[in-house]
């Protein structure tokens, strides 16, 4: 899982994404997303509320950031 808990602003910890195409692995398992890193959601403004990333691959992706066992940049 991935921990912004040390982070000031979770929204520094994820500009790193910021133009870079990632993989997103999940914790259970489940078959990893590719795509271009589109943004970064704070739970206050989801509902319900859960921190979110956009990842923008073979369609648009909405990731809980929960679910999130880490992120690797392809390029």
């Amino acid at each position: 899982m991935i921990d912004t808990s040390g982070v000031s602003c979770p929204y520094d910890y994820f500009s790193r994404y910021a133009g870079k195409t990632v993989t997103v692995y999940f914790s259970d398992g489940f078959h990893p997303v590719t795509g271009k890193y589109a943004g970064y959601t704070p739970a206050y403004d989801n509902d319900p509320e859960v921190a979110t990333i956009d990842v923008d691959g073979d369609c648009h992706y909405s990731l809980d950031v929960p679910d999130i066992d880490h992120i690797d940049i392809v390029e």
